[in-house]
C-alpha cells in the first residue's frame, strides 16, 4: 500500500457542466458539488477530525497560462495573510 493510498482517497464530484476528480485526506468525507467558478469548483465536504462541515476549493489547471499562474498565487498569498476562523 503507497503512502497516498493510506492517507488519501478519490472522490468523483459531479458538477454542473462537468465532473472534478478530487483527492483528499481521508478525514474528508461526503463531498458535494456547490458552485464552479473561474478558477475552479468548490465542494462541501464532512471533516471527521474537527466535526464540521469544510469547503474545499479544486483549481482546475493553474498553472496552464502565466495568467492562470499569476492568479493561483495572487489566491495564495492572500489566504495566508486572511484571519479568519472559518479560512485556514
Amino acid at each position: 500500500m503507497s503512502f497516498n493510498a493510506r492517507l488519501f482517497h478519490q472522490i468523483k464530484v459531479e458538477g454542473r457542466s462537468t465532473d472534478a476528480l478530487f483527492t483528499v485526506p481521508k478525514q474528508y468525507t461526503n463531498l458535494s458539488y456547490l458552485s464552479t467558478g473561474a478558477q475552479g469548483i468548490v465542494v462541501k465536504a464532512y471533516d471527521t477530525i474537527a466535526q464540521e462541515q469544510v469547503a474545499i476549493k479544486k483549481i482546475i489547471h493553474p498553472f496552464l497560462t502565466t495568467m492562470t499562474a499569476r492568479r493561483t498565487y495572487r489566491e495564495f498569498v492572500l489566504l495566508t495573510t486572511m484571519k479568519h476562523p472559518n479560512v485556514c
